[in-house]
């Protein structure tokens, strides 16, 4: 694959260094990467060695590690025994192509969204059910990843190594957890099996003034949970469901 075809910008050699960092966090070797992420174990040792990649490609690799791509292409840390968060660096990622709604002209940010307003915007018209800041608080080689949704509509299942705790910042949350659904109101938070198909939604409609669901995400992860973690991205969609709106008394 030539250099054209991989994104510009990107610093490959410190995204190849926190795959294989995460790689190994999570209990595989190089094949079993590249048996769930569905290409070459070649493919995973080039990227390891920092050379660049395909977007799509990538893009399978990260699902299976359970990475954002702040986490992979972001600087490293000054320090590794303390990381802090600053919130003039915190940026919101979305969770549809903007392309959906916007023509490329249009689009300053292709994965981020940090004008709250324009979220709140967004969010209310349906072209955004979600957004996600994840925390530069990290650790290098560390269990914990913390991040924080905005949520206006329901989210898809989500599966994943290591346990998974919420906490409601703001507004009222509906949770999904193996079928059983939990209300979160603000204050309150819950602690499940990340392994176990996860779903999140709004439990009340939000005014255009209104301040949105937001929820602190914190992951612990341990070793790879063999039977997750082996998830392709095509196994991850069919667990997508049907919109939950279809059940009485679901969110708008």
């Amino acid at each position: 694959m030539s250099e054209s075809s991989a994104p510009t910008g990107w610093d490959f050699v410190r995204i190849g260094r926190r795959v294989r960092s995460r790689r190994l966090q999570l209990g595989l070797s190089a094949q079993d990467l590249a048996d769930r992420a569905g290409i070459a174990r070649q493919t995973i040792v080039r990227i390891e060695s920092g050379k660049p990649c395909k977007t799509e490609t990538l893009n399978r690799i990260r699902h299976v590690l359970n990475l954002f791509y702040d986490f992979l292409t972001r600087e490293d840390p000054p320090q590794d025994f303390c990381v802090q968060h600053y919130p003039e660096k915190a940026h919101w990622t979305i969770s549809r192509p903007k392309t959906e709604y916007q023509r490329h002209g249009e689009i300053p940010d292709p994965r981020h969204e940090d004008d709250p307003q324009e979220r709140l915007r967004l969010g209310r018209l349906g072209y955004q059910p979600f957004f996600t800041c994840l925390l530069n608080s990290e650790l290098p080689g560390g269990i914990l990843n913390q991040g924080l949704m905005e949520i206006y509509r329901e989210t898809w299942v989500d599966s994943h190594p290591g346990e998974e705790f919420v906490y409601c910042l703001s507004g009222k949350a509906r949770i999904w957890v193996r079928g059983t659904e939990f209300l979160l109101e603000e204050g309150s938070a819950i602690t499940f099996k990340g392994s176990e198909p996860h779903q999140y939604a709004p439990a009340e409609t939000i005014s255009p003034s209104g301040v949105p669901l937001r929820l602190l995400i914190v992951v612990a992860l341990g070793k790879g949970d063999p039977t997750r973690n082996a998830e392709t991205e095509e196994e991850r969609a069919k667990q997508r469901p049907t919109p939950r709106t279809q059940r009485a008394g679901a969110p708008d």
